[in-house]
């Protein structure tokens, strides 16, 4: 990936991990409180279940975008593996042309999603909905830009390369097995 893209890149990722970590903490932080004032107060919050709904939601587009650039998301492996490798690179291609179509598609309806849901108040809090399918239109620019990256990535390095030393993990898989205290468990249970 060219050099100059790579500050940009980083920003735009760690944008993107903020704003599922919002969402995620505010999700389990507003679960916590209505169950909290719920069986302790005896007093229900109003709004809490369908604002943990719209940020649930707001994560699932943004995690699918995450889960695109670390190729975390679900495949039916059969025909690549059928495919010989000279010609996987170009499958590979095919299949991320089919899903930046897809993304746009989600955009497109996603924006008229929006726009139609200005005019239209959630029950209990009031606010349009259209700012919650603003969260298709985000996530779907996600997947489309993450896409493109790792598009690139299998053209320019190799099918399966990652996009960029950004999105590799910071520690390997034994570092965090040692760091969990879990190889202690596999050699106890070696023994």
């Amino acid at each position: 990936m060219n050099k100059t893209l790579q500050p940009v890149l980083k920003a735009f990722d760690r944008a993107v991990y903020a704003m599922v970590f919002l969402c995620i903490a505010g999700f389990v932080t507003l679960a916590f409180l209505q169950v909290f004032c719920r069986f302790v107060l005896n007093d229900s919050l109003t709004w809490s279940e369908e604002m943990c709904r719209y940020l649930f939601v707001w994560m699932v587009f943004l995690g699918a975008g995450v889960g695109v650039l670390h190729r975390r998301h679900i495949i039916i492996d059969i025909v690549p593996n059928m495919i010989p490798a000279s010609v996987k690179k170009y499958y590979n291609i095919v299949i991320s042309l089919l899903i930046i179509a897809f993304t746009l598609l989600l955009m497109r309806y996603g924006l008229v999603f929006a726009q139609r849901g200005m005019r239209q108040n959630s029950p209990a809090m009031q606010i349009p909905l259209g700012y919650i399918y603003a969260g298709i239109i985000l996530g779907a620019f996600v997947m489309l830009v993450n896409t493109v990256r790792v598009t690139l990535a299998d053209f320019m390095e190799g099918v399966g390369a990652e996009p960029e030393p950004e999105a590799q993990p910071e520690m390997s898989q034994e570092e965090f097995n040692r760091l969990l205290g879990l190889e202690k468990e596999k050699e106890a249970d070696n023994a």
